[in-house]
């Protein structure tokens, strides 16, 4: 099976980061532009949630980062893909609770998650 070319992962990698980029847009702009629902009266849980998403995104990286040394040469960029997708997870479960609760700052720790998937896994430009 043919490896995806470095321009693919880079399509790839710029549609995830503009899905991210326009959806916690969208979130900022409903929250602050339009009427809001109010937040429920404990969020707590919900900023929990925002954060053990983060926190299970980030040990998904590390595991398939740990995995990917012994992996063939040909499914790394499968395997970049997917650890794109694990770092995306944590940041659309944030900026789902900010809609949610309102609390901008849970969001942070899902974005910091997919930087951190962004920069352990690079687009390789020539499979060694």
């Amino acid at each position: 099976m043919a490896s995806a070319s470095p321009r693919s992962l880079a399509a790839i990698r710029m549609a995830m980061t503009s899905g991210i980029i326009a959806f916690a847009t969208a979130v900022w702009y409903m929250r602050h532009s339009l009427n809001a629902p109010t937040p429920p009266s404990d969020p707590l849980i919900l900023r929990r949630m925002a954060l053990g998403a983060a926190v299970l995104s980030v040990l998904g990286l590390v595991a398939l980062r740990r995995s990917l040394a012994s992996a063939p040469v040909e499914r790394r960029n499968a395997m970049s893909v997917i650890a794109w997708a694990i770092g995306e997870f944590g940041a659309i479960a944030g900026v789902s609770v900010y809609f949610i609760t309102g609390i901008e700052a849970v969001a942070a720790p899902g974005m910091l998650a997919y930087i951190v998937a962004l920069l352990m896994f690079p687009i390789r430009r020539q499979a060694a």
